[in-house]
């Protein structure tokens, strides 16, 4: 299938810059998408000091996979992903290498089984339905704040046993971090996360009473874990609660809240998972692949190596982009299409390698069963285009600020 190319995405192209401002549109970005991955998959641009931006299916699966040649270990976003004097590295796992990486995902993974996420799929049943309390009985919300947003980022809060009334807060600290633009040499930026310490500081309050207090949350499990024989660090800690949380408010939100748009303007996608329930699991994975909330993630070259048959040089920048990898025709038929049918689906929106998303299983219980309640409960809901609008830097993580509609609840 064809895709419009604005007139604009030529030179989005030629001087790209993932942050710019003229890409958080919902026809330009794929567009930009498609010519680098169709023209130049492996592009150089001098933007931020200079990174290589890779694009094709085949080489981000490379260049996610392959830990020997490209690291996490300097932080996963441009700006950034290079050593920075006085910026610790290994602060949590999608932030550093194995073997470090290996021993601390390891610890968590008692928490983010198969199994402990569907032990907990009541529990977000019940989140999902209490949102949809609060907002019923208006005639228009912004689905986004109201719901998207707090459903992943309470039903987090509450795993890690941290107070809900918390999480407007972190929220905005986790949502200045991901949308905004941050200077390498004195904004705060995903691997100086020193610098939020003080906004943070009622959450390690919380996690020193864990160490004297003991309760069945993941909190108490990360202040009692011990990796390599040693106790988490104050800022091992902080880095770990920060990642958590924000897969909460910045990635499975913005997946719900690309879904949610979606439907509000395929009706007759909207009415055949209102009639067959049994499609939702198919429509989770298309909706993972159409709109990969982490949309972009960068690496650090440690040692000379070619990608897609380009040299490139130990020292330099890797910007891979998942949106355009999950949109290859080479790999997925009508690539530009949703479709729910679409069998086998091996989209790289959680990753692949070492580094597969740690809280996926977390991310599709909860996106199924928001759609699902929102649809069983609301299944009329009109968008508001006006109201509908992306956030102004999608540079690296992809969703909506704001979706406003008219609520028409059933009954």
């Amino acid at each position: 299938m064809s895709i419009f190319l604005p007139p604009q995405a030529e030179g989005l192209v030629k001087d790209f810059d993932h942050h710019a401002p003229a890409l958080a549109d919902e026809n330009v970005l794929p567009a930009v998408h498609t010519i680098l991955r169709e023209r130049c998959p492996v592009h150089h641009t001098d933007a931020h000091g200079g990174y290589w931006v890779v694009s094709r299916y085949s080489d981000v699966a490379e260049v996610a996979r392959n830990t020997d040649v490209f690291s996490s270990a300097y932080g996963v976003t441009i700006p950034g992903a290079r050593p920075m004097p006085g910026v610790p590295a290994n602060l949590a796992p999608p932030m550093m290498d194995p073997p470090e990486q290996t021993a601390i995902r390891k610890m968590l993974l008692p928490w983010f089984s198969p199994q402990s996420a569907k032990r907990r799929e009541p529990a977000i049943q019940r989140l999902a339905d209490d949102l949809i309390d609060a907002i019923v009985d208006k005639k228009v919300c912004d689905l986004a704040t109201e719901f998207a947003e707090p459903l992943p980022t309470l039903f987090m809060l509450r795993l890690l046993g941290i107070p809900d009334e918390l999480w407007e807060s972190l929220a905005q600290i986790i949502q200045h971090v991901a949308h905004g633009l941050a200077d390498e040499a004195d904004g705060p930026n995903m691997i100086d996360l020193s610098s939020w310490g003080p906004a943070l500081g009622p959450v390690l309050e919380i996690a020193e009473q864990r160490r004297v207090e003991p309760k069945d949350d993941l909190l108490t499990h990360l202040v009692q874990a011990e990796v390599g024989g040693e106790p988490l660090n104050p800022l091992q800690l902080l880095a770990l609660m920060f990642t958590l949380i924000g897969g909460g408010i910045d990635t499975t939100a913005n997946a719900i809240g690309s879904a949610i748009v979606h439907l509000g303007r395929d009706r007759e996608l909207r009415q055949r998972l209102i009639e067959n329930p049994s499609l939702m699991p198919h429509a989770v994975e298309e909706f993972f692949r159409m709109w990969p909330p982490f949309h972009a993630l960068a690496r650090y070259v440690k040692q000379d190596c070619e990608i897609g048959g380009q040299p490139i040089k130990a020292g330099e920048r890797i910007l891979f982009v998942l949106g355009a990898a999950n949109r290859d025709e080479n790999e997925f038929e009508r690539a530009q299409t949703v479709d729910i049918d679409r069998q086998p689906n091996r989209h790289l929106t959680f990753g692949t390698g070492v580094h597969r998303c740690i809280g996926s299983n977390y991310a599709r219980s909860e996106l199924h069963i928001a759609l699902t309640r929102l649809l069983a409960r609301l299944p009329n809901y009109q968008l508001l285009e006006e109201g509908v609008e992306l956030q102004t830097d999608i540079g690296m993580v992809y969703g909506y600020r704001s979706i406003r509609a008219e609520l028409c609840p059933v009954g």
